[in-house]
C-alpha cells in the first residue's frame, strides 16, 4: 500500500484522492451507500442501507484479507473498490475485486481507475488470478471485462438471492492478474485518463 494516498485525475479532469478505508470513515461511508440508487443497493451482497453495515466494515478492517480503497473529494466518498483474498487455503493465489461509484461520478472512469490500482496491489501481493462475480442485472459489465481478456468460467441460475428474495444468475469471470492490469492500462491510456494518458 505504499502508493496511497494518491491524487488521481478522472476522465473529466476532476481530482480525487485514493486511499484505504479507515475507521473514521464510518459516517462518510454510510452517506456514500445512501446515495446509491435503491434498485442498485438491492443487488449488493449486504444491506448497506443499514448503518450497522458501514460501522462493521470500518471497525473490522483487515487489509490483508480485504483491502477497501475509497475515492475521496472534499471529505466525501465518491467511490469504493475492494480487493478480496482468502486468508488461507487452496485459493490464496486468487483475488476478487468489487466496486461501486456515486451516480454523480459515473462515466468518468473512476471505477476503472480504482480497479487498476487494486490490480497493481494484487500483483504486489502475488495474486495470480483475478475473479469477478456479476449477477444478471450487470450483464453489460461482463462484456466490458471480456474486452479486458476475462473469460466466463461459470454461469449459475438462481445462485444469488437479492434483499427482496428475488433470484438471479451469477456469472464468474477470471483473468490472470498481469494480463488484466496491462489491458486495463491500455484501455485507460487510449482514453487519456489519469497518469496513463500522459
Amino acid at each position: 500500500m505504499k502508493d496511497f494516498p494518491q491524487q488521481t485525475a478522472l476522465r473529466d479532469g476532476t481530482t480525487v484522492e485514493f486511499r484505504p478505508l479507515a475507521r473514521e470513515d464510518e459516517k462518510a461511508l454510510f452517506r456514500f451507500f445512501s446515495r446509491l440508487p435503491e434498485k442498485e443497493r438491492l443487488y449488493l451482497r449486504e444491506d448497506v442501507a443499514d448503518p450497522d453495515t458501514a460501522k462493521r466494515w470500518c471497525e473490522e478492517l483487515d487489509y490483508e484479507t480485504v483491502l477497501p480503497i475509497v475515492a475521496m473529494r472534499k471529505k466525501r466518498i465518491f467511490g469504493l473498490a475492494s480487493l478480496h483474498r482468502p486468508a488461507r487455503g487452496w485459493s490464496m493465489h486468487v483475488g476478487g475485486i468489487r466496486a461501486a461509484v456515486d451516480p454523480s461520478m459515473r462515466r468518468k472512469s473512476m471505477a476503472s481507475l480504482l480497479f487498476w490500482e487494486l490490480l497493481k496491489e494484487a500483483i504486489e501481493r502475488g495474486l495470480e488470478i483475478i475473479s469477478i462475480e456479476l449477477i444478471d442485472k450487470h450483464d453489460f459489465l461482463a462484456q466490458f471485462f471480456e474486452g479486458l481478456g476475462f473469460r466466463r468460467e461459470a454461469e449459475m441460475d438462481g445462485l444469488v438471492v437479492d434483499l427482496k428474495g428475488g433470484k438471479h444468475r451469477l456469472t464468474i469471470l477470471t483473468n490472470d492478474t498481469i494480463t488484466a492490469w496491462r489491458k486495463l492500462k491500455e484501455y485507460l491510456r487510449e482514453r487519456g485518463v489519469g497518469a496513463m494518458g500522459q
